[in-house]
């Protein structure tokens, strides 16, 4: 089914987008497949290791390895693994209690005195390795390492295997090997609750320090399905021009971890970290950054899915290179039923993350939600905004936006929205926020509905900033709408809405918005065949007035199958192109994978008019970038798709028409002026032009009257008896 757009404009000339995918602006970026062992070394007293298809945790009091037994599985099945003693011959060595574990290089240590207990973390298996580097002695070497399990051990050729329902663990044979390489078996014997290494005298006798006994402990799956990925969130860092995506993964049905990925600008994977291990849950993951400082500020809700839980943080530092994530921060002890996080693109200090968090508040018997900044470095900051200030209904699900709005003269501030509950009729409203929790204008109805997305601010040339707004209704069936609101300090308006919808009666599901400074760019899924066929669709929209313009709609999910909880944000660097970052999750990938794209958009105006085919393809395309301010004067244009080596010319007009000329169509009437020089199409099809409003042909581009229109002419000697051929045309409504 391909998608028949609809377009709200101001003129006949606009009311048709281009519905195809535009793969040479849409890149997939590299899917999370998980190729190295990540740690969390500041999740409390345990230092954790997550491999593929395992995870470890190591404390003072031994070591746990937990097979990953499949998402389905009830709950977790550690293994945990207790060094109790060592002899040699009749004497027993004195081991070290309460030993610490250190991390080295992909090895967990404990400095047990004679010995040292080590654990070689690979990405599919563990290695415990007992290294002396002194010679233990004479006799028969015995190691005595208890273990604890609700799994079933039972002996084969192979080891010890540790069997449950859903798959189990095995602990190989042992090999121990000395310093000149000589190696002799070291039988495992299962003694009670005891797993015994004998490794024989004979060895000993010979053997050169330092010596190592090494068994093998691996996962046994039953459950071969890959973890299910969900909840994907994703921010932008300026200075590094990289992407930060986070995502949770369901370990077993009790047991939720997030993880994290670095992207660079081309979509290239940079960096994993995980942000929680335990074997605890934490869920609703969001992320957002200050940008200035290379940090980030993960949060999430310390609970099952739809449960009520703790909030926690953690901060994640990008400044030295690589991503270096913080000790866990308990925000609100009581339970949360929703938090989001907003960030800070400012420039000059302080700098602030925000948190918005709804919950049951039992003293007038529904929910409610408020607002509380935080520092730097994650710590709350007093006061904070309550959204039930006169008591009289549920507020619930608060969203804030990505980046602060940081207008010239102004403190920056954050766009807030929320659901409004009046006794069971919902609907979403929203405010802006300073840092302080100060606010201005009252609280602005957005209509009926629950909140689904709200943008990073549009800041124009004149104007307040103003946010795209997304909220979903389901009645009688689920439909999203968006529409912008912001104003001047002491009042708020808001833009009428748009439906988002590529085609009538499909359902459309999981929005996300953000804003790159001169377009909103909106990502959804919709549901062309429920659980067979639902894509992630991208639109992009300008902003004339108070109405949203949808100026291109492409699909992103390029696979076939069922993609859902899309993320969007951009890169806000303004020229060409301007680029958002998408990511979300594949429901029928048997890689498990979260997936994501780049996408760069058609950049300021809108396209209308027909492209024409020419002797290279389906056409040549024209779209801005910059600013479309006149003061600004950063505007420029590009065409695509045309015959290389050829001679063109960017013209402006007043009128917008359309009839054949040359192989294509002439767009623009009345009074037109030719953009000077004549540029040359370049060996990729592509020729722009950086424009001077100061320049005669500026008298035609100047705010307040209908907007003008652009367009590309060049040769094509092949293409045709007329020997040149036009681009589709760009209409554009300035600012001063």
């Amino acid at each position: 089914m391909t998608c028949s757009a609809f377009l709200l404009a101001t003129t006949a000339f606009f009311s048709a987008v281009d519905d195809a995918i535009v793969p040479e602006r849409v890149t997939p970026a590299a899917s999370v497949e998980h190729e190295a062992v990540l740690y969390d070394t500041t999740h409390g007293a345990t230092l954790w290791a997550v491999g593929a298809n395992y995870k470890a945790g190591f404390d003072v009091d031994g070591a746990q390895f937990v097979p990953f037994l499949g998402s389905a599985a009830p709950r977790n099945y550690p293994l945990q693994l207790v060094l109790e003693g060592a002899r040699i011959g009749d004497r027993a060595l004195e081991l070290a209690a309460d030993v610490e574990p250190r991390l080295e290089d992909g090895f967990v240590r404990y400095d047990r005195g004679p010995l040292v207990e080590v654990y070689r973390t690979d990405v599919d298996a563990i290695e415990q390795l007992f290294r002396f580097a002194e010679h233990p002695g004479v006799g028969e070497l015995v190691l005595r390492v208890a273990w604890s399990s609700d799994l079933v051990p039972t002996v084969d050729a192979k080891g010890i295997r540790f069997d449950g329902e859903h798959g189990g663990v095995r602990y190989g044979k042992a090999v121990a090997f000395d310093a000149r390489g000589s190696r002799v078996d070291a039988p495992v014997v299962l003694e009670d609750d005891v797993l015994v290494i004998r490794v024989p005298a004979e060895f000993l006798e010979k053997a050169v320090a330092p010596i190592t006994v090494d068994p093998l402990v691996t996962t046994i799956a039953i459950d071969l399905t890959p973890a299910v990925d969900s909840t994907v969130d994703v921010s932008h860092d300026g200075s590094l021009g990289v992407y930060f995506v986070t995502w949770q993964r369901t370990f077993s049905v009790v047991d939720i971890d997030v993880y994290g990925r670095i992207f660079d600008a081309v979509g290239t994977p940079r960096g994993d970290f995980i942000v929680d291990a335990s074997p605890q849950p934490l869920t609703r993951p969001s992320n957002a950054g200050i940008e200035v400082l290379d940090r980030f500020f993960v949060v999430g809700i310390a609970a099952m899915e739809n449960i009520e839980g703790a909030v926690v943080g953690r901060i994640v530092d990008l400044s030295s290179g690589i991503p270096v994530v913080g000790p866990l921060k308990t925000l609100y002890p009581d339970p949360r039923g929703s938090v989001d996080v907003g960030g800070d693109a400012g420039v000059a200090a302080p700098h602030h993350f925000v948190i918005a968090t709804s919950f049951y508040y039992s003293t007038y018997g529904f929910d409610t939600s408020f607002v509380q900044a935080a520092t730097p470095d994650g710590d709350l900051l007093p006061p904070f905004y309550f959204f039930n200030f006169d008591g009289d209904a549920g507020r619930f699900n608060p969203l804030v936006s990505k980046r602060a709005a940081e207008p010239g003269g102004e403190p920056r501030y954050w766009h807030v929205i929320y659901v409004d509950d009046d006794f069971g009729s919902t609907s979403v409203r929203g405010l802006r926020l300073r840092a302080d929790m100060s606010w201005f204008g009252v609280p602005a109805y957005m209509g009926p509905g629950e909140t689904e997305a709200v943008s990073s601010a549009l800041e124009p040339a004149t104007g307040a900033p103003v946010a795209m707004v997304v909220t979903t209704y389901d009645f009688p069936t689920i439909t999203l709408s968006a529409r912008v609101f912001g104003g001047a300090p002491g009042a708020l308006f808001v833009g009428p809405s748009v439906q988002l919808q590529p085609a009538p009666g499909v359902e459309c599901v999981d929005a996300s918005a953000d804003s790159d400074g001169s377009n909103f760019v909106v990502t959804y899924t919709a549901r062309y065949v429920p659980g067979v066929d639902e894509r992630v669709i991208a639109e992009t929209y300008a902003l004339e007035g108070l109405n949203l313009v949808l100026t291109e709609r492409v699909e992103l999910s390029i696979s076939p199958g069922v993609h859902r909880g899309s993320a969007v944000t951009s890169t806000r660097g303004g020229g060409a192109p301007q680029r958002f970052f998408a990511a979300w999750r594949d429901e029928t990938s048997p890689d498990g994978n979260i997936l994501g794209a780049l996408y760069d958009t058609p950049g300021p105006g809108v396209r209308y008019c027909t492209a024409a085919p020419n002797s290279v393809g389906a056409g040549a395309a024209l779209r801005a970038s910059g600013s479309i301010s006149i003061q600004e004067n950063s505007f420029a244009l590009h065409a695509s798709g045309a015959p290389p080596g050829q001679a063109g010319l960017f013209y402006l007009g007043e009128n917008a028409v359309s009839f054949p000329f040359g192989e294509g169509f002439r767009c623009i009437g009345g009074d037109t002026r030719r953009i000077f020089p004549v540029t040359t199409i370049d060996g990729a099809g592509n020729a722009s032009a950086q424009l001077d409003f100061g320049q005669p042909y500026g008298v035609l581009a100047q705010p307040g009257g209908p907007g003008v229109n652009y367009q590309f002419w060049y040769r094509d000697p092949s293409g045709g008896p007329a020997t040149f051929n036009l681009s589709d045309a760009l209409h554009v409504e300035h600012l001063p």
